[in-house]
């Protein structure tokens, strides 16, 4: 079991510095429609999956439900409505999410006691994780901070996957 100070962390401490992308990266260019549109349903179609994980890293990891570490232009979305576009623009199925919170429970029993000041950092690098993990053909990592809403920069997506591969050794396996 890996013992870390989750105060000298990225992911449970982070230190954002917000970046803008300027275009949409056609590997995004989801070919489904969305159960709703977006005017209609701030969780396009995924409320009870979005709301069911946000629970479990807001009570596992203390996190708020809105970043406290982010500058952004805009008010920074719920952890739910963060996941649910998350799930929407990837076009990955409720069960990745799962996935991703499993990866946030084991990272929550090697480093104890974890608390997080962003569940959103914590739930978009481990989605990501298990995305690469799951398949060949992933997403780049400028990608991943554009479904991340641009709350992180690209370099500070490369250091939060870094560091929690490192916090699970990089045992990625979901049973």
């Amino acid at each position: 079991m890996t013992q870390a100070s989750p105060t000298s962390t990225m992911l449970l401490t982070p230190t954002s510095i917000p970046s803008t992308c300027e275009h949409i990266e056609r590997q995004l260019d989801c070919q489904e429609t969305p159960v709703m549109e977006p005017e209609d349903d701030p969780y396009y179609g995924h409320a009870a999956t979005a709301v069911l994980c946000s629970r479990f890293i807001r009570s596992e990891f203390k996190c708020p439900n809105v970043p406290l570490d982010v500058q952004a232009a805009r008010p920074a979305p719920t952890l739910a409505q963060f996941i649910a576009f998350a799930l929407y623009r990837t076009c990955y199925p409720p069960s990745m999410a799962f996935a991703a919170v499993s990866l946030l429970e084991r990272l929550k029993e090697r480093v104890r006691p974890a608390r997080g000041s962003s569940g959103h950092r914590l739930f978009i690098t481990a989605l990501m994780l298990i995305s690469k993990f799951e398949y060949d053909d992933t997403f780049s990592n400028r990608s991943w901070a554009i479904v991340a809403q641009d709350l992180f920069a690209v370099k500070e997506i490369g250091a939060m996957e870094r560091e929690m591969l490192g916090f699970l050794d990089w045992q990625l396996r979901v049973h």
